[in-house]
């Protein structure tokens, strides 16, 4: 048998295309909402694109309320915040507008517009019924590639108390339109390009080896792996390249759609306890990781990272020979390399003491009960050395 017997069906409507944002209004209107709450950080805020967003409001009947606080790594007191505010002013429709980091919250601010109490009481615990009511209409439009948040029906947002990440989700909170316009990741920064790209080849490269992969994931993984390393180095070295933008904002979709198929993988138990303890940017965090955790786990299952390999657009850089399993994992470094992402250990600086409580908190994360191979104490320590040290 090739495939375990699956299911698969998703609510969320893509509308893709150049300019695509600019039909917002349209878009509220099918929805037969008027009211909408706008979600973003106060950075994205000041950008003229935002700018430019408002102003297709002002020139529209529909009147804009904005929540402008989300931050990286969002905070589930924000959330609460935003909560309040949205209960307050009786929107109709939630757009969350801008990174990964806006578009979570924006899923759980709608999520709790329609259920009782905070963030906090329904942390995933794989009892996905704690979430009672369909969350109101959302309207996701990521304006960086990486995080495939626009493509997933989950929030990843901090508990402060606990500093570390958790996960919400339901398909009751999945975005109702996400829009896809590549315009819009045309003035992100190299380092952000690079950061949220190598976020993107994470989704896909987890999903691929994930130990219950169905057709479905497995060919939306492919593709991304395959757009990555073709238009990744290029929109680093030139945001204005259209061709490659639109080839990094449908890797991130298609990575988000697989990774939604399953399980986290080493990488994102890591980057999550990482990103919760020292609010690190998440794309850079994983990105530092990935080949690490690839090098461990290649010997478990050779023939997919051969399969990968061909992915990776390498054949110039093996002079022909045959290509390896572990081409794979050299081909990641390298592209870290080119695409100049900073390095994790340069950001934060850890005792070994401090690696020591990462591992053990990636130890207790579910997840872990369903790689391929299982990572121990040890296997953590000795990825989380080789990172930063």
């Amino acid at each position: 048998m090739l495939y375990n017997a699956f299911e698969w069906e998703y609510p969320t409507k893509i509308y893709y295309g150049i300019g695509a944002s600019d039909n917002i209004i349209e878009k509220i209107k099918e929805l037969k909402c008027s009211n909408p709450l706008i979600v973003t950080d106060s950075g994205f805020a000041q950008t003229e694109i935002y700018k430019a967003f408002k102003k297709i409001f002002n020139s529209s009947n529909i009147s804009l309320n904005e929540f402008t606080e989300i931050t990286s790594n969002p905070k589930s007191k924000t959330i609460d915040k935003a909560a309040k505010t949205i209960r307050e002013n009786k929107n109709d429709i939630v757009i969350g507008l801008g990174g990964g980091s806006s578009i979570d919250s924006a899923k759980a601010i709608a999520m709790l517009a329609t259920n009782k109490g905070e963030l906090l009481d329904y942390k995933y615990d794989y009892n996905i019924d704690k979430i009672k009511n369909k969350s109101l209409p959302i309207i996701v439009i990521p304006t960086t590639s990486g995080t495939g948040s626009e493509s997933n029906h989950w929030s990843v947002v901090t508990d402060e108390n606990r500093r570390i990440k958790i996960n919400v989700g339901s398909y009751l909170m999945a975005p109702t339109l996400a829009i896809i316009d590549p315009n819009l990741t045309i003035t992100m920064n190299p380092g952000l390009t690079a950061a949220t790209g190598m976020d993107a080849l994470s989704h896909a490269i987890e999903i691929y080896c994930y130990k219950f992969i169905f057709p479905i994931p497995e060919a939306f993984a492919k593709e991304s792996i395959e757009l990555v390393f073709k238009h990744l180095v290029n929109a680093v070295k030139d945001g204005s390249s259209i061709d490659d933008r639109e080839g990094m904002i449908i890797a991130s979709l298609l990575g988000g759609w697989a990774f939604s198929m399953g399980e986290e993988n080493g990488v994102h138990i890591l980057a999550h306890v990482i990103g919760g303890m020292y609010n690190v940017h998440h794309g850079i965090t994983c990105g530092n990781l990935l080949p690490f955790v690839m090098a461990d786990n290649l010997e478990a299952m050779p023939e997919r990272f051969e399969e990968m390999a061909k992915l990776m657009n390498i054949d110039e850089k093996i002079n022909n020979r045959k290509i390896e399993a572990k081409d794979a994992v050299k081909a990641v470094f390298e592209l870290i390399e080119e695409v100049k992402l900073p390095k994790l250990k340069d950001l934060i600086k850890l005792s070994n003491d401090d690696l020591e409580t990462i591992a053990q908190k990636a130890l207790k994360d579910p997840a872990n009960g369903n790689l391929v191979k299982k990572l121990k104490i040890d296997d953590y320590l000795s990825i989380l050395k080789k990172v930063f040290n």
